[in-house]
């Protein structure tokens, strides 16, 4: 009866709960909002650049670090203070715990405890209509322009499992949809001292490395008693079916038993199968006697839709519920680059950071060569790179407005090319201040990565400038104009504009006809009206 109950818990744990909420008029533009929003972008349009070229500096170190690594002469021969490599050493001693749920899992070298919550999450949906305005420049020119009027907010409200708690103050009905924020275990991993093996030596590997572990695959963690999994039949195309054999380990999964965990968890946690622990929450009567009273005074005490009928014949999540599951790391062979910081007995040796070598530990039987250039490859920026490519593109519209040139109106084509030679002179002149020096090449082509450096860089830099002069001169015949006068004040209202300030906030140099777009050229008139008699 108990084991059906839980596999009821699994079932319906997943039933998403959905309700609507209000809808709202919104009145007028907010002057506050269009501000805070005002001061984010110019801070992003400040931030970002500096955030890639910290990125930059940070993968040049890291490249230092590791070239200088590559150069030295490893021994698989321990000896005090000194650098050694080992290939595909057996794990002798490890065990990862959550000693919180009383879990422990042999040969494991990491635990990785995954903590979701049940909540309310609200989704506020907004219907404009377009009307138009009349706007008046300084020289007192006007133009039309189109904004968003007569606007509604529409909000939907849905429960289900998160990865963190949402905080419900600030929501439309917070009263109804309110979410308790109950987080005694949050999301955490575990890592262990590791105690390996190679040859007749035993090397101490602390918890703090083996946190940066590379090449190793988290698994599922499953609790089935015995900690066997159970038999898969399989069906071939002939036609008798064998059964495959019992393991601890299966693809993407780890068992352990189950009788081994505690009969009495934390929190009122249950192990409900499928390798969840669950815990109901339980509202006091002083809690249940308040969220009525807010939900009178909000209106929606008698507020029943017809999802909170299927949330609850289904046996839906209620919001404050916790589920929590883990994941494990449990290589059977690593390699590690390391010094031997110090000597336990003859043969017993702790590994560290050294003077000189950083270590690295990874998975399977690997060289020196080999994990470096796995390092070097995963410390490159690509995160900040891709921003800062997202980046040039408003960077472009301003300094289109600027020499104005509407950019965000031009084809396709053509406002690509533009925001991607922007990106690329960027990106070189963050290259060329960072990695310039030409012992930052050497150190990062040894490590098998190629980066640009010393003068086949400037040499890049040189083309690139060169190309973006040609693509910029092609340019100011395919970017319409933007109807106002160019200039800093240009810039400033697109930004005001992009912000939602209204028009007073931002006003024109000037909408005057010698601002509209270039004529085409006479020899394309002259072909034109050739063609057509």
């Amino acid at each position: 009866a108990k084991d059906s109950k839980n596999r009821t818990v699994i079932e319906t744990m997943w039933v998403p709960h959905v309700r609507r909420g209000r809808t709202v008029r919104v009145q007028g533009e907010s002057v506050v909002c269009s501000m805070v929003l005002l001061v984010l972008l110019m801070s992003g349009l400040v931030l970002v650049p500096l955030w890639a070229l910290w990125s930059e500096e940070a993968h040049e170190g890291r490249l230092r670090t590791l070239g200088a690594m590559l150069a030295i002469d490893y021994s698989s021969t321990a000896r005090l203070k000194a650098p050694i490599w080992l290939r595909g050493a057996a794990i002798d001693d490890a065990t990862a715990r959550d000693d919180a749920f009383g879990i422990a899992v042999s040969k494991a070298t990491s635990l990785r405890r995954r903590t979701e919550y049940c909540q309310w999450r609200e989704f506020p949906h907004r219907r404009c209509e377009r009307c138009e305005r009349t706007v008046r420049a300084e020289d007192g020119t006007t133009a039309t322009e189109t904004y968003d009027c007569n606007c509604w907010v529409e909000y939907t409200y849905v429960k289900g499992w998160t990865s963190l708690p949402v905080p419900s103050l600030f929501f439309d009905q917070p009263a109804t949809h309110h979410n308790p924020l109950r987080d005694p275990f949050p999301s955490r991993d575990f890592s262990t001292d590791v105690t390996v093996k190679a040859a007749k030596d035993r090397f101490q590997l602390g918890a703090d490395v083996v946190a940066r572990m590379r090449g190793v695959k988290w698994r599922r963690l499953l609790f089935v008693p015995g900690g066997v999994a159970p038999r898969t039949t399989k069906f071939p195309w002939f036609f008798f079916s064998t059964s495959s054999p019992p393991t601890r380990r299966s693809k993407g999964q780890r068992y352990e038993d189950a009788r081994a965990l505690p009969r009495r968890l934390p929190e009122n946690f249950v192990y409900v199968g499928d390798g969840y622990f669950y815990s109901p929450y339980s509202a006091s009567l002083a809690q249940t006697l308040l969220k009525g009273f807010f939900q009178y005074v909000e209106g929606t005490l008698f507020d029943w839709q017809l999802g909170d009928i299927l949330a609850t014949v289904a046996g839906s999540c209620h919001a404050g519920d916790l589920r929590i599951s883990y994941d494990v790391q449990a290589p059977s062979k690593l390699s590690v680059l390391s010094t031997v910081v110090d000597q336990v007995d003859s043969r017993t040796f702790v590994l560290g950071d050294g003077a000189t070598v950083s270590t690295l530990v990874h998975g399977g039987k690997l060289t020196p060569a080999q994990m470096i250039a796995i390092e070097a490859k995963i410390s490159r920026p690509l995160l900040s790179r891709f921003v800062l490519l997202l980046w040039a593109f408003p960077v472009t519209c301003l300094l289109g407005a600027f020499v104005g040139r509407n950019v965000a109106g031009a084809p396709f084509l053509a406002a690509s090319l533009a925001t991607v030679s922007l990106y690329v002179v960027v990106l070189a002149l963050l290259w060329l201040y960072v990695y310039y020096p030409e012992d930052s090449f050497a150190a990062a082509g040894a490590t098998g990565v190629p980066v640009p450096g010393g003068a086949l860089l400037a040499s890049l830099l040189a083309s690139l400038l060169a190309s973006f002069v040609v693509v910029v001169s092609i340019m100011k015949k395919t970017l319409p104009h933007s109807h106002a006068a160019p200039g800093a004040r240009a810039v400033w209202c697109m930004l005001a504009r992009a912000a939602g300030l209204p028009p007073r906030w931002r006003v024109e140099a000037s909408y005057r006809p010698d601002f509209a777009p270039a004529p085409l050229s006479s020899a394309y008139v002259r072909s034109r009206e050739k063609r057509v008699t």
